[in-house]
């Protein structure tokens, strides 16, 4: 299904919404929710969104566990960085529990740090690795999830 808003903002508004949704579906079913959310600087709007005095009641965040699907090879506290974007958007006005953030380790090469992001996944799942909702944007260059065209 394919839903076209006028503006930015009730696209954003009716986002909020659907991941408040699926937020109190996961947590009535598995008494939590599993939530990956993208990067780059489309996703910070939505992020101050869901913090903001209106939504910020709407979820039981305690419950929630963030993990990202994307991020750029710069240190957690660098303006570039997707979790220091998150962390100011969204962690830090919710007051999220830093045992509920799975940030991806930077600081090791990148397939040390996909290793062990993935092994940080796998033992916060008992099972199967099930999120319960992937965030995903589209960069100018078409790329998604730190993903590009033409590259390895």
């Amino acid at each position: 299904m394919i839903k076209v808003y006028p503006n930015p903002e009730l696209l954003l508004k009716a986002l909020a919404d659907f991941i408040i949704t699926k937020a109190d579906q996961a947590i009535s079913k598995e008494g939590r929710f599993n939530f990956v959310l993208s990067g780059g600087s489309s996703p910070k709007k939505l992020y101050e969104l869901l913090a903001s005095n209106y939504y910020r009641s709407k979820i039981k965040w305690s419950e929630v566990y963030f993990f990202f699907g994307d991020e750029r090879c710069v240190p957690h506290d660098h303006p570039d960085s997707n979790f220091l974007m998150a962390k100011k958007a969204l962690f830090d006005p919710l007051k999220i529990a830093t045992d509920h953030i799975f940030g991806i380790n930077t600081s090791l090469s990148t397939d040390d740090s996909a290793k062990a992001y993935e092994k940080e996944i796998r033992d916060h799942f008992i099972g199967p690795c099930r999120f319960d909702l992937i965030l995903l944007g589209l960069g100018d260059n078409s790329h998604t999830a730190s993903l590009f065209p033409h590259t390895s």
